[in-house]
This record gives structure tokens, C-alpha cells and sequence, in this order.
């Protein structure tokens, strides 16, 4: 094909992930393109009645010099869980987290733009060893608020742990002469919430939230579908629970 029709094409691409039904494959930092798929089985339909699905996501980076290809496919997925059947709400965000992890593998930087800035989940500097007021000195300065629990010069511990990727804002907690709790939490149901939400549900029990794959946005339409630990699981606090979004403002046919 010509440059001037790849050009075209590649545009087009770009649009299905930043304004259409593929939104839940957006990197921060990165162009991405793609188009969702949703093939009936009509020959199953035709001989039960019931309807049956392959939903899919081809996913193209970086769209203004194109180096990686992922194409996804889920045949006969099931709506039980709650997420709507669609290549943009199931196979999307799955492409969108490969992507998010291939791109700077390969060296590709991100350049984010105010918007995705507020959306980048940000690493928790080790303040193991430092003294009360450097520690809040370094976290507050990487976006975290601060929790300081006793009463001793140095931090002996935090949760969550160094080098942690949790979401901007969350209240990181520092031990100054006391040990880090012991016992285990009950992880709680996340799905429907919003990631502000999430965040703050997981905050009350001592965990934390990251983001892994999904849509970008912030808005009430963005959802948790899917979450790595299952509700109910017991784990040690400071566990860091990453959690796909999903935006059901735009999902397309199915």
C-alpha cells in the first residue's frame, strides 16, 4: 500500500483506542492503535438458538512508527463474571498490559501528556534507615502522603514495600522503632468500583492498588473488572492488588 493510504490507515487505528470502543487498550506514554472483533457463531446459533462469541483485540504500537503486533482472541468467553462480552471490555485491556510491558522492554520511552500523568501508577522510594523527616521528605515528594507510626528516629519499615508501583496519592506508612504488623486481611471485592474507589477501599484494609491495563480515564464510567488477588483472599498488609479497568461508556456491539 502507499505511505499516504498507511498514513490513513494508521490514524484510523489510533482513533478506535483513543476515542472508540478500543479505549481499554491506551498505554501511558504510548500510541496505540488497534480494532476490536466480535465474530458470531452462527452455525451454533442456527442449530440451539443461543448465541456464541469469539471477541478479540488487535493491538498495533507505536502508531507513528508501528513495531509491535499483538492480536488476542477469546473463544466462547463467558458473561458470568460480570464483564461485558466484547473484544474492547475482554481482550483489550489483556492487550494493553502486554503492550505496556514489551514497549520499554524494547526501549520504546513514553512521552505522557498532564492527562496520563495523573493516571501513571509511581514507584515507592526505599526509606528503610533514613531518619522520620527525610523519609516524608522523599515520599511526599514522589506524590505519596505519609503515615508515621511510633516514635523512633529512624524507619525500620514500610508498607508497602520498596520499589512498590502503586497509585499516585495513596498514603504510604512508615515504622519509626516498630515492627510492621504481622497478621493478615481479608482482600475485598473491587469489581464496579471506580480506581478512586478501589484505591481507597484497599487503603482501609492496608493494601494498595495498581493499574494493569485498561482504560486511562478517570471517570465514574471507568470499572474495575478484573483484579489479580480474588476477593476474600488472605494476605499480609501492604500486598499490592493490580486491578484492569475497563470503560463501559463505549463497548461497542456486544
Amino acid at each position: 500500500i502507499s505511505e499516504e493510504n498507511s498514513a490513513i490507515v494508521r490514524e484510523i487505528l489510533s482513533k478506535v483506542v483513543s476515542e472508540g470502543t478500543g479505549s481499554n487498550a491506551q498505554v501511558p506514554g504510548y500510541n496505540i492503535g488497534g480494532k476490536t472483533g466480535t465474530s458470531e457463531d452462527v452455525a451454533y446459533e442456527a442449530a440451539t438458538g443461543a448465541s456464541r462469541y469469539i471477541v478479540s483485540f488487535c493491538g498495533i504500537a507505536p502508531m507513528d512508527d508501528p513495531e509491535v503486533v499483538v492480536l488476542l482472541l477469546l473463544k466462547q468467553p463467558s458473561a458470568s463474571s460480570g464483564t461485558y462480552v466484547s473484544g474492547g471490555a475482554m481482550a483489550a485491556p489483556t492487550v494493553g498490559a502486554i503492550l505496556s510491558e514489551v514497549l520499554p522492554y524494547l526501549g520504546i520511552d513514553p512521552s505522557y501528556s498532564d492527562e496520563e500523568l495523573q493516571a501513571v501508577d509511581v514507584q515507592v522510594p526505599n526509606v528503610k534507615g533514613n531518619t522520620v523527616e527525610s523519609a516524608k521528605d522523599k515520599l511526599e515528594s514522589a506524590g505519596f502522603s505519609v503515615r508515621v507510626v511510633g516514635d523512633g528516629a529512624t524507619i525500620t519499615g514500610q508498607l508497602p514495600a520498596a520499589n512498590s508501583v502503586i497509585a499516585n496519592g495513596s498514603e504510604v506508612i512508615i515504622y519509626a522503632g516498630q515492627a510492621i504488623p504481622g497478621e493478615q486481611v481479608a482482600v475485598p471485592n473491587l469489581y464496579g468500583m471506580t480506581y478512586a474507589q478501589a484505591v481507597e477501599r484497599l487503603a482501609a484494609y492496608g493494601l494498595y492498588a495498581r493499574r494493569s491495563g485498561g482504560a486511562l480515564s478517570n471517570a465514574s464510567s471507568t470499572i474495575v473488572s478484573r483484579q489479580s488477588i480474588a476477593g476474600g483472599t488472605m494476605v499480609g498488609y501492604g500486598t499490592v492488588i493490580e486491578l484492569t479497568l475497563v470503560d463501559t461508556s463505549n463497548l461497542g456491539r456486544y
